[in-house]
């Protein structure tokens, strides 16, 4: 589905000169795997999303998605920032039925469409709420909805859930293992939390700041439904956090806040 074959990254600044970002990288992301990107700050997770994404392009290698060379965005492949980045002045329902209109679906059409999305990730009844008037999570909500009316063959997810608080986090990481169960689709997840990592995942793939990039692969055995404090999930967190504790830029542990590294 998604694969990397010797690709390399550096940025070009007038100022610092260049940057080596990533260098020699070989992955591969097989159709309907939940994969988390997992590393400290700073090496380079997000960058290899992008390239996935066809937003930049790698100085070295080539990036495939489905046998095709990744070369620009493309529909296929949907993705959910950080931020919500949703269109301020349109209502739930007008931001989630954005894309389809653009794609020249005409509006009674596409906002059909959207208003079944919308019930999927439980937003029924907020169709024509505007963002400023909805909870952080609920926002989120209607992005992943955006990128999942699309249907798109695979989600890149670039810590979609890092600014919201604890509650609203968990119940978000379990709405998306429905989503992904139900749907199938390849999951790429960018995130620094051990713990999310280890839940929502079935392959986790740590990513340091040095060559050889990839430290870690490891797959993750899931039950169904997911136990987020059971005694072989605590076991799967120690090795990935011990992974992490070798890397030279992650935080000692003594210093380490909960969701550092």
């Amino acid at each position: 589905m998604i694969e990397l074959r010797n690709v390399g990254l550096t940025y070009t600044h007038n100022s610092i000169g260049s940057k080596q970002i990533l260098s020699n990288i070989n992955m591969h992301i097989r159709q309907g795997e939940f994969v988390c990107l997992l590393g400290p700050s700073g090496c380079g997770k997000t960058s290899l999303l992008n390239l996935m994404a066809g937003f930049i392009s790698p100085t070295q290698g080539v990036v495939y998605f489905s046998g095709r060379q990744v070369t620009a965005p493309g529909p296929e492949r949907g993705v959910v920032f950080q931020e919500h980045t949703l269109f301020p002045w349109l209502t739930a329902i007008q931001n989630v039925a954005f894309g389809l209109q653009r794609q020249g679906m005409r509006k009674r059409k596409a906002q059909g469409v959207a208003r079944q999305v919308l019930e999927i990730v439980g937003l029924s009844g907020c169709e024509d709420s505007f963002p400023h008037t909805l909870s952080g999570g609920m926002r989120q909500r209607i992005a992943i909805a955006r990128t999942l009316v699309l249907d798109p063959e695979a989600l890149l997810m670039d810590e979609p859930f890092s600014a919201l608080d604890a509650n609203s986090r968990e119940r978000l990481q379990d709405e998306l293992l429905r989503l992904w169960s139900r749907h199938g689709h390849t999951l790429v997840y960018v995130t620094h939390s051990v713990e999310e990592a280890v839940y929502l995942a079935d392959r986790v793939i740590i990513i340091g700041p040095e060559p050889p990039h990839i430290v870690a692969d490891m797959r993750i055995s899931q039950t169904n439904p997911r136990e987020r404090y059971s005694a072989s999930r605590l076991d799967q967190v120690r090795t990935l956090r011990a992974c992490l504790d070798s890397l030279p830029c992650c935080i000692a542990p003594q210093y380490r806040q909960n969701g550092d590294c």
